[in-house]
């Protein structure tokens, strides 16, 4: 059974300096993730369908602090599948496993661009994108 991650691109990104230079930014910070998975299309031969999963990553400072920085990124990954995988099957690798190769993709963007604005070394910390996920779910659901 092939599964592809066919190609990912940047739909938005932004970062927004908020401080000078040099000054020392807070040293804990949370990603708030989003994500959000489209309709199952079928390939042209019938064979495939593919589906279009967004994750969208911000860096929130604890206690309303100012960061360094504002930043937000939002990427849109093509995946393909199998069109006789079921529906339960391609829907939690569109709810968990897409949005990790995703967040795979946004990491070093992330770090580029930081250091292009003055802000060496910061890094998004490696995620275990599936449980968060699934725990802001949890959070997120009353009376679980």
């Amino acid at each position: 059974m092939r599964v592809g991650f066919d190609r990912y691109w940047v739909a938005d990104f932004r970062m927004t300096l908020t401080t000078l230079p040099g000054t020392t930014p807070p040293t804990t910070f949370d990603v708030v993730l989003e994500r959000q998975a489209g309709d199952r299309t079928p390939t042209e031969d019938g064979n495939d369908v593919v589906v279009l999963v967004s994750l969208s990553v911000a860096v929130r400072w604890p206690n309303s602090e100012p960061g360094p920085f504002e930043l937000s990124v939002a990427t849109v990954g093509e995946f393909r599948f199998p069109a006789t995988m079921p529906d339960a099957d391609s829907q939690r690798l569109c709810a968990y496993h897409a949005p990790a190769l995703l967040y795979s993709q946004i990491r070093p963007l992330v770090r580029m661009h930081a250091a292009e604005a003055g802000v060496p070394g910061f890094m998004l910390p490696l995620l275990n994108v599936a449980a968060s996920l699934q725990q802001a779910e949890r959070e997120s659901t009353p009376g679980r």
